[in-house]
């Protein structure tokens, strides 16, 4: 057992001390990843024994060091630490999204690839955690739905500036209409304030000659409201440099979007340049304890403490190398697989700061979408057009039906009582008893009143 067993001092029982007959009995002592990591450092390194299996780890890894821990494998423990790791995912459009824990001990080498980004709050998000001067190429056109409003084309160059606020602006035309949503935007709402770069049209071959340049560009600022959808493409000057991960993490900001171009040499098989392409999404300092197979000592994985419950003890058997210096050099697994358990679980105790939700765009007005009339003006429109007695719905119940009675095409509509039209389904039959409230009857004039009468009494 792990703790000590305390007996109650009520209990009877007989003891009978074995400590001689026992001397070579070995009482193990079970130890989880963290009390192990807690241990000194003159402890390591040692040969321990897995005594509990990390089973409730088994869906977040897809690597090759974890199916070899069973009860009963040996192990070899190095020593404990806190590793610095990447967080790294394939694209959404793969066929199946991957997702990886990349060790600073990479030996591969990455290039940059231009980012995408589908709004004007991304590009803002991004400018935020990154270094000033983010450029990018519209490479979707957007027509604004107002004079005051921004058109962007195909091939302009913006480069992020700053935040700020819509300036008062004209609503619609000078008439007041607002028409099918023309208009600025509201005054006080945030913008995205950037410098729009794009190219002069050409002028005429023989205006050019003598000049010092037949194509210039032109410049201006520009103010994109936040909740512009459009597509936009980083630009880039680095793309044919080639970055280690730690110069990547230490000179530029995540989440960056790479391409790993020249795998590690120390990894058997280095699955990333098989990917078309990786987001560097979020570095992670994890408390792990760096550890071998007892048949492999040369390569050393780390176990994740916070990820993985499993139990060990301490054997006291022999490292697997002769004692003393020189210690044969490890070959360090950089690449951990991980599920998208893993990753989701990741992203919900990530301690990161989230920025507020983008702005929705306003809501356009059109025609079709204008202020519905009163009820009664439109029993007006539409009683003249119906021939007999019209049945409606009362409080919105199906089952109980209302009746215009005698109603002619000069009916004019006043209050008044309602007269119950009788029921015509099986379930309308229970509806006869209910008390109806004043609502609206149709008005007969005197001439057509009388009309009635005489036919009444005829019958």
């Amino acid at each position: 057992r792990k703790n000590v067993v305390q007996f109650p001092s009520s209990l009877e029982v007989d003891v009978t001390d074995v400590s001689e007959s026992c001397g070579d009995v070995v009482f193990v002592t079970p130890l989880t990843l963290p009390e192990v990591a807690a241990r000194a450092a003159d402890a390591f390194p040692a040969v321990v024994e897995v005594l509990e299996a990390p089973e409730s780890a088994r869906p977040l890894f897809r690597c090759r060091w974890l199916p070899p821990l069973r009860p009963g494998r040996l192990l070899v423990l190095r020593g404990a630490g806190e590793a610095r790791m990447v967080l790294a995912s394939s694209f959404k459009g793969c066929r199946e999204r991957r997702h990886f824990l990349l060790s600073s001990r990479y030996g591969g080498s990455f290039r940059r690839r231009p980012r995408n980004f589908g709004s004007a709050y991304e590009l803002y998000a991004a400018s935020c955690r990154g270094p000033a001067g983010l450029t990018v190429t519209v490479a979707m056109q957007w027509e604004s739905p107002a004079d005051d409003l921004p058109s962007l084309s195909v091939g302009d160059q913006l480069e992020v500036l700053r935040r700020g606020r819509a300036e008062p602006g004209r609503r619609g035309d000078d008439d007041g209409d607002h028409g099918d949503g023309a208009g600025a935007w509201p005054q006080g709402e945030d913008v995205l304030v950037c410098r729009r770069t794009s190219e002069a049209d050409e002028e005429d071959e023989d205006e050019e000659e003598g000049e010092e340049e037949g194509r210039g560009e032109e410049s201006e600022e520009v103010s994109l409201p936040m909740y512009l959808q459009g597509r936009f493409v980083e630009k880039l000057a680095d793309t044919k440099k080639r970055y280690g991960l730690p110069e990547l993490v230490e000179r530029l900001a995540l989440p960056l979007d790479v391409k790993a171009v020249r795998r590690d040499p120390n990894l058997e098989a280095d699955p990333l340049p098989a990917l078309s392409s990786l987001q560097l999404e979020e570095i992670t300092s994890e408390p792990t304890v760096m550890a071998s197979l007892l048949e492999q000592p040369n390569v050393v994985f780390e176990l994740p403490i916070r990820w993985l419950s499993m139990t060990v003890s301490f054997t006291g058997d022999p490292l697997p190398w002769p004692e003393g210096p020189p210690r044969p050099e490890p070959r360090w697994e950089t690449v951990t697989e991980v599920t998208d358990q893993f990753y989701f679980e990741f992203r919900k105790l990530a301690n990161q700061d989230t920025d507020a939700p983008p702005p929705r765009p306003p809501k356009r007005r059109t025609q079709s979408a204008q202020k519905a009339p009163p009820a009664h003006l439109l029993l007006q429109s539409i009683v003249p057009t119906v021939q007999g007695p019209v049945a409606l719905p009362v409080d919105g119940q199906d089952d109980a039906r209302l009746r215009l009675a005698g109603q002619s095409p000069s009916s004019a509509i006043t209050p008044g009582r309602w007269e119950r039209a009788p029921a015509t389904h099986p379930q309308e039959a229970d509806c006869q008893g209910k008390q109806l409230r004043p609502l609206q009857h149709v008005h007969q004039d005197p001439q057509t009143r009388e009309e009635e009468e005489e036919r009444k009494a005829k019958q």
